[in-house]
């Protein structure tokens, strides 16, 4: 197998505005989506307070809800999945915290949303 070097600039790393982007975009995602996610029970409530029939407004508050909510917890395992791959086949990613971190970071994300999101 040929190793790829990179010059030191290039190599992965939180000093890398690009890496650094792209974490911020895999942390955030799961949240961003469960938060549009719970817009639209909490929508459906208030109009359901307000006086609209329950019967129309349900089909969709549920749609809404899980095509916002299924992707956030659906994105949760794929972030994590595609830093182990990273790892596994970059060497140079297993040479930098970076590369190591962000395994870390989804796994934790993981368990902070899951709990949020799936309830």
């Amino acid at each position: 197998m040929i190793e790829e070097t990179r010059p030191v600039d290039e190599r992965p790393s939180f000093r890398r505005r690009k890496d650094s982007r792209l974490l911020l975009i895999a942390l955030l995602t799961p949240w961003v989506l469960g938060g549009v996610a719970y817009i639209f029970p909490l929508v459906g409530g208030i109009l359901f307070q307000i006086g609209f029939d329950a019967d129309r407004i349900e089909p969709f508050v549920l749609i809404g809800f899980y095509s916002f909510g299924f992707p956030a917890l659906l994105s949760l395992p794929v972030w994590f999945l595609f830093g182990v791959w990273r790892l596994l086949w970059r060497s140079d990613y297993r040479r930098s915290w970076y590369g190591w971190l962000w395994p870390f970071l989804m796994w934790v994300n993981l368990c902070l949303v899951v709990p949020v999101i799936g309830h």
